[in-house]
């Protein structure tokens, strides 16, 4: 099991560094989500106590749905420019209505990660379930 439990982090980890170097919105988006497979493993299966599936249930499905708003707002974003590239996104101007869904739908989605209050039912659960290795990580990255 520790193969599969190092192969797990090590998928982790190449997802976080796409994410920090994603050029592409659409592409951030995807590597920000894909950091929720290895994340739900790495409870549900190392975790340390009875609970450890439910919170991993937990952890996916809550940040999961949350992520759903961030997913609107690129594709708010995406049908008033065009583009998802971080480089054209700098040189356009939005109207501000536009803006303001893009900016609700990232903040609802960014306060389910982050976890921001009230947004956090998820995040006692996963830590005290989760692996120490995966509680540093969600304390850290997430």
């Amino acid at each position: 099991l520790l193969k599969e439990f190092l192969l797990c982090l090590l998928f982790l980890e190449v997802l976080l560094m796409g994410v920090f170097s994603a050029l592409d919105l659409l592409l951030f988006y995807i590597l920000f989500e894909g950091i929720l497979i290895p994340m739900f493993l790495l409870i549900g299966i190392w975790g340390s106590r009875e609970e450890k599936v439910r919170a991993s249930y937990y952890f996916f499905f809550y940040t999961f749905i949350g992520s759903v708003f961030m997913l609107l707002g690129i594709f708010q974003l995406y049908s008033s420019t065009g583009t998802t590239d971080y480089q054209t996104l700098l040189n356009i101007k939005l109207p501000t209505s536009t803006q303001k869904w893009i900016f609700a739908g990232f903040f609802l989605s960014l306060a389910v990660k982050i976890p921001q209050i009230p947004f956090h039912i998820w995040l006692p659960q996963a830590h005290v379930e989760a692996p120490v290795s995966g509680s540093v990580i969600l304390a850290g990255i997430l």
